[in-house]
């Protein structure tokens, strides 16, 4: 009885943070919008909001259920994931340091994580797809 009257007092205190941190999850993703392209972390964003990182992330774990870190990946590899697919001019190197990573090998290795295909083979499986629809 008394984890039961634990447990609903956690989700009451729980529920009650809820919308007060709704903006500063959305703070997070602004944030994350306008500089995915740029070197970030959990604790520049923190510094620029005024915030603990701790916090931050326990936040936005919290109501996401992935780390900002994940988010940020997120961000860079559907940005990524774009101009693999409509700018053929630009090679894999310039892509992942327009995205945000400074080494092309762990863009390639976060890539692959996301997508199960490497930036290359994505681009080449697009490309005969885009070419057969058309």
């Amino acid at each position: 009885m008394l984890c039961e009257a634990f447990e609903s007092a956690r989700e009451e205190s729980l529920s009650a943070e809820l919308p007060a941190q709704i903006p500063l999850v959305r703070s997070i993703e602004d944030y994350i919008e306008a500089n995915f392209s740029q070197p970030i972390s959990t604790s520049t964003i923190a510094d620029e909001l005024g915030l603990s990182p701790d916090y931050l992330e326990r936040v936005y774990h919290q109501h996401r259920g992935r780390s900002i870190l994940q988010a940020l990946h997120g961000r860079r590899i559907e940005a990524a994931r774009a101009l693999l697919r409509h700018d053929g001019r630009k090679n894999i190197s310039e892509i992942a340091f327009e995205c945000g990573y400074s080494c092309r090998s762990c863009f390639g290795r976060m890539f692959e994580r996301q997508t199960g295909l490497s930036p290359r083979e994505f681009r080449s499986l697009y490309s005969r797809t885009h070419i057969n629809s058309h």
